[in-house]
């Protein structure tokens, strides 16, 4: 099956079976350990305090509908280091290559000093590359380097991940939604990816390929037929 997203990791993990890349991906996300991390993407962030993603250069938002699915071998981590109310130096990896191309805390620039209160300084990053069902030819990049940001896209990954080590299904299908919350008495947003349903790689490739199978067909359980399989690889 050929990769579903336009750029990922390399070497070690691509000869791996889901079970083992799972667990190499759950490893490299408790820690951080510059590399890799998107050509030819989109970049998505979500802005807490107003409540919108940003896509692209126009800053579009993102329909709360809109389905899109994900693999956790394009899982992201990093950091990056704010000062003057914008990043002014970043590293990012993909998590299967932590050990070959993340940069550990102990070895960043030291842009001090830093205003505490305003957040200035190095934060971590967390993030994936995903695509949406109606437009699977756009790949984009999220990453946030919030707390609550990087908690939603922790918890992502990790129900792909724990699915994957005992073989059920883990392509997610899911939304870019919102939730309010309070911070210190002021009002905020993070970001949350509601799951609608999972899929296998063969049911996300199929559906891709519109050779017969739906999306909704794919989320109630059916499998690809031969002859579907055999459209899909004509």
């Amino acid at each position: 099956m050929g990769s579903l997203m336009k750029s990922g990791p390399t070497g070690q993990i691509a000869n791996m079976d889901a079970a083992d890349a799972a667990a190499l991906v759950e490893a490299g996300m408790q820690g951080l350990a510059t590399g890799g991390g998107g050509d030819g993407v989109t970049y998505a962030h979500f802005t807490g305090r107003t409540g919108r993603y940003n896509v692209g250069k126009d800053k579009d938002d993102i329909d709360p509908e809109r389905l899109f699915f994900m693999d956790f071998q394009y899982v992201l981590r990093g950091w990056n280091c704010w000062k003057g109310k914008e990043p002014i130096e970043k590293h990012k990896w993909f998590v299967a290559e932590t050990l070959t191309k993340g940069v550990k805390k102990q070895d960043l620039n030291d842009h001090g000093p830093y205003n505490e209160r305003t957040g200035e300084g190095w934060r971590e990053m967390s993030g994936f590359l995903l695509a949406g069902f109606d437009d699977p030819d756009t790949t984009y990049e999220f990453s946030t380097d919030s707390k609550s940001g990087r908690n939603s896209v922790d918890d992502l990954v990790k129900a792909s991940t724990t699915r994957a080590k005992v073989g059920e299904p883990h392509f997610p299908v899911f939304r870019c939604d919102k939730k309010e919350f309070d911070a210190h008495g002021i009002t905020n947003w993070k970001p949350i990816f509601p799951i609608e349903g999972w899929l296998t790689e063969e049911q996300v490739s199929v559906v891709l390929a519109d050779v017969g199978l739906s999306l909704d067909d794919a989320l109630a359980g059916k499998a690809p037929t031969k002859a579907q399989l055999k459209n899909m690889a004509a």
